[in-house]
């Protein structure tokens, strides 16, 4: 809390502490020795010790101990959507691609959902694997909803006809105001 506690939108909910052995070891069951022997580690559930379930975390802490709180895992949502952007796991190993689009906002109106895509990271491999997925089945309940994994990136393209449609009425009510400016 002297730091000012963590940034929600981009925190993880672990917490990471290192001590020096040459200060004894961490008193927690997580404790563990580094791999060089010098370090005692620790990692605390952030959420359970903020809401009292695990008070037995709540450890005094030493001169030169490092705490660290690790990056949450997100998925992103990019392309034709209200609200691009990344989104906080929160203590879950994935999201569904429905919530996802849920906290974008939805799609938006010149998307193709037919036509979206996972873009999967896969160890090893410098290039991210692309899933098709038809999210506007999904939104009819016609497929089921399937499961982001961390650092998942769904993306939602534009629809050329839709877009070009939408160009056209824009063009067209422009070249009626200016006619009827004219006169």
């Amino acid at each position: 809390s002297l730091a000012g506690g963590t940034v929600p939108e981009i925190a993880g909910s672990t917490v990471n502490i290192s001590r020096r052995l040459a200060f004894g070891r961490i008193p927690l069951e997580s404790a563990r020795d580094d791999a060089t022997g010098e370090f005692s580690i620790a990692d605390v559930d952030l959420n359970a010790l903020l809401r009292g379930t695990d008070p037995g975390a709540n450890i005094f802490l030493k001169p030169h101990d490092v705490i660290t709180v690790p990056k949450a895992d997100l998925v992103y949502v990019m392309g034709q959507v209200q609200r691009a952007g990344g989104f906080v796991l929160e203590d879950r190993a994935g999201m569904s691609l429905l919530e996802a689009l849920s906290r974008a906002g939805g799609i938006a109106g010149v998307a193709s959902p037919q036509n979206s895509r996972i873009l999967r990271v896969r160890p090893g491999q410098a290039e991210r694997e692309e899933i098709p997925v038809n999210v506007k089945a999904m939104l009819s309940g016609s497929v089921p909803d399937v499961m982001l994994q961390p650092d998942d990136i769904l993306f939602v393209p534009t629809s050329a006809p839709k877009h070009a449609a939408l160009r056209a009425v824009e063009a067209a009510i422009q070249i009626g105001t200016g006619v009827v400016i004219w006169r």
